[in-house]
């Protein structure tokens, strides 16, 4: 299983072909972007990868935003209500 982390620095909007090429290189199960910096209430269907599901923190201005395999047991728990935290849970641990 492969977890990466990555601090953006700039807006994920700035830096989406950078994610997209560590995407198609590392295949992770899951990649957490910190100062993604998403605004909520525009379309951002462009910053979706395809095989990916793109989760973002439940604020105005999404600080915190993870790429979650599809074909993964990974699930969302929460966002933390007008909170930067992203919790996920893989179904079949124990």
């Amino acid at each position: 299983m492969t977890i990466l982390w990555w601090n953006v620095a700039g807006g994920l909007n700035a830096k989406f072909n950078f994610v997209r090429q560590i995407v198609d290189d590392y295949k992770p199960h899951l990649l957490f972007i910190s100062e993604s910096n998403i605004k909520i209430d525009k379309n951002n269907k462009h910053l979706g990868i395809s095989g990916y599901n793109l989760v973002v923190s439940d604020s105005n201005f999404s600080r915190t935003a993870c790429y979650v395999k599809k074909s993964s047991d990974f699930v969302t728990v929460t966002k933390g209500k007008g909170s930067e935290i992203i919790a996920l849970e893989n179904k079949n641990s124990e």
